[in-house]
């Protein structure tokens, strides 16, 4: 038997991210074949860069091993500051595992003001096994804090905070927005006081009471959670597409998303523009081009705190 790490994360902040660790035979689960991810961390030995613009007097770097904010010749890494504080937590929690490392692949799906939405691909590699797969998204609110503290050159740690839907839309509008995708209305097609439901906790309550499988029957649910594992995809005229993740159980490697139609609110009517022509930040309709099949891969040993 042996252990892999599965990290469920809901659009959070590092410090409310936690993993659940599950023993699994490694005998059962065949190797994949190598992932452009895999295949970057074997030739991808020097920094390669992928991505960069400037915001308000703050760089941002993208690069095959991380994500930088940057002022002057100040610098600070996001994602492998993410990674660390979960594998500190995974083995304050469970202790160490000798020959083990924890590998993280972040590809960026979209950035739009200071929301950034990051797919991670995740799994541990032992000395003689490979396992616990796992594909999910998080949200980083690059907040006022940690711009500051690099405009400041302090690197100082400082908490990623998550993002949440309920912040940029109605509640009726993000509920409206459900109830009119296909996977929703499937769901509910049985019951009639689906037209009654006016608020996120009713939809939430009707689709456990009618879906005891999930959402269209896939073993996934829709909660207050999903709200929070979200990525802009694209703008359609005065409305845009934000694919949301729904929450699940254990022994899941994938999550399902549903794709809402909003309309831009003023709030992020301009940055939503900006990323949508790429003038500041970039949508997930641009960032396979972008990305290229390049994502930024880190590698943490589970032997050390």
């Amino acid at each position: 038997m042996r252990l892999f790490i599965a990290c469920i994360l809901i659009f959070i902040s590092i410090g409310g991210s936690g993993c659940w660790v599950a023993a699994i035979d490694s005998t059962q689960i065949p190797t994949p074949a190598p992932t452009p991810v895999e295949i970057q961390k074997v030739v991808g030995q020097g920094e390669v860069p992928i991505w960069s613009d400037e915001q308000n007097g703050i760089g941002r770097r993208w690069t095959n091993r991380d994500l930088y904010l940057t002022a002057g010749d100040s610098s600070t890494p996001i994602f492998s500051r993410y990674a660390a504080r979960l594998v500190s937590d995974h083995v304050r929690r469970n202790g160490k595992s000798p020959g083990c490392e924890s590998v993280f692949g972040f590809t960026v799906l979209s950035l739009v003001g200071s929301i950034m939405s990051v797919e991670v691909d995740s799994h541990t590699e032992c000395s003689s096994y490979v396992d616990g797969f796992e594909t999910y998204l998080v949200t980083f609110q690059l907040n006022s804090m940690q711009i500051a503290g690099v405009a400041k050159h302090d690197d100082r740690p400082r908490k990623l905070e998550r993002s949440n839907l309920r912040s940029l839309f109605s509640e009726r509008e993000i509920t409206d927005s459900l109830l009119d995708t296909p996977e929703i209305k499937r769901s509910l097609q049985a019951n009639t006081s689906m037209f009654a439901v006016t608020s996120l906790a009713g939809l939430e309550r009707e689709l456990r009471k009618n879906e005891a499988n999930g959402v269209d029957s896939t073993g996934h649910f829709l909660s207050s959670r999903s709200l929070e594992n979200f990525y802009f995809d694209r703008v359609e005229g005065d409305r845009v597409v934000v694919q949301i993740e729904l929450t699940t159980g254990a022994n899941s490697t994938t999550h399902p998303r549903l794709a809402l139609t909003l309309p831009i609110k003023a709030a992020i009517g301009n940055s939503l523009r900006s990323a949508a022509a790429r003038e500041s930040g970039f949508l997930r309709a641009d960032a396979e081009k972008i990305a290229n099949g390049m994502s930024s891969v880190i590698r943490i040993p589970l032997d050390r705190p």
